[in-house]
């Protein structure tokens, strides 16, 4: 009974590499259309077309310079969600800020997030020194 089923995937992941290695000329103009649709019919305007394109290029670039698509993911996908619950808490708390600091749990996720981006500046910055002794050693030995 777990045989056929072990075998099936094996020759699964034949196919899959198969239309893998040899689909992804034939498939990049089918997807590419299918954004183009999609994003003109979610309002029927051709500014979103336009829009989608623009993005792509920058998405292109971005990935071309090394940038992380994850993190801009994340900013898009839970960046709404914490506006949104960010006005809500603020509301709550008729506009103050020290809501925030009630709560042991949620001052503890404000003092952990501090202290992570101070130290990853600092890390940062001394490995840009570093960079730069280095810099400045070759240059001495040349």
């Amino acid at each position: 009974m777990i045989y056929p089923i072990f075998a099936g995937m094996i020759m699964a992941q034949f196919i899959l590499l198969i239309v893998g290695l040899s689909g992804a000329r034939v498939f990049t103009p089918v997807i590419f259309f299918l954004c183009v649709v999609g994003s003109y019919a979610m309002r029927f305007s051709f500014f979103d077309v336009g829009l989608s394109l623009i993005i792509g290029v920058i998405a292109y670039f971005m990935e071309y310079y090394g940038y992380p698509a994850s993190p801009i993911l994340l900013a898009l996908i839970l960046g709404p969600m914490a506006e949104q619950n960010l006005r809500r808490s603020l509301i709550i708390s008729h506009g103050d800020p020290l809501i925030f600091f009630q709560r042991p749990i949620s001052a503890a996720f404000i003092i952990v997030a501090v202290f992570v981006i101070i130290t990853s500046y600092y890390r940062i910055k001394r490995a840009m020194e570093k960079e730069a002794e280095m810099e400045a050693e070759k240059e001495g030995n040349d």
